[in-house]
């Protein structure tokens, strides 16, 4: 089971305002005791400012608080730990081909060190199904599939929730590769980052 997807809003909006208000015990201490079921999110929008595309929403959580305007980027889903990457290493694709485990992977674009996001699909599996199911399956955080689009020719899927976005090539192997069995267990550290 995923985490609720607004939690990675909560999770940053408390870090943030803790921090601004860190002279306010009694705000520092309503921020700290915060949780999902404290809170509503109304009006959720999109807003480009200076060429980048933000998130607004407003918050509310009565008696504690209410914000109007909150804007914010969404983390990217294979940049801010909220997928579940088979290597963090960059991989020419030639080398992505051959991996042996479905999942996210980076794959390096060129020579000077690009890299994306990419979607490694079993050969002969490179379908709308599977790879929705691996999106949603290796995201630590729900997405709905309305959050996820696939392009037509199935090469691209692009990720747009409330509080993740990104794209991701999707590479299909030469060979017969594994799928990780996933425990249903999850360990958060506390170092997401935005």
């Amino acid at each position: 089971m995923a985490f609720p997807n607004q939690q990675l809003f909560l999770d940053r909006f408390i870090a943030y305002n803790k921090n601004r208000y860190k002279d306010d015990p009694y705000l520092v201490k309503a921020f700290s005791n915060l949780t999902l079921s404290d809170i509503a999110f109304t009006n959720p929008r999109k807003e480009v400012e200076d060429g980048v595309t933000k998130h607004v929403t407003d918050v509310d959580a009565p008696g504690v608080f209410t914000g109007v305007n909150q804007r914010y980027i969404p983390a990217d889903y294979s940049l801010h730990g909220v997928a579940q990457l088979v290597s963090e290493n960059p991989l020419a694709l030639a080398q992505l081909r051959l991996e042996l485990e479905a999942g996210v992977y980076w794959l390096r674009t060129d020579e000077d060190g690009s890299q994306v996001g990419a979607l490694l699909v079993e050969k002969g599996e490179k379908n709308v199904e599977n790879i929705l199911r691996l999106v949603k399956g290796k995201c630590l955080y729900d997405l709905e599939v309305s959050d996820i689009s696939i392009d037509a020719d199935i090469s691209q899927v692009t990720i747009d929730s409330v509080t993740i976005v990104g794209f991701l090539q999707v590479v299909e192997s030469l060979g017969d590769i594994n799928e990780a069995v996933y425990d249903g267990t999850f360990i958060f550290d506390g170092t997401l980052t935005f």
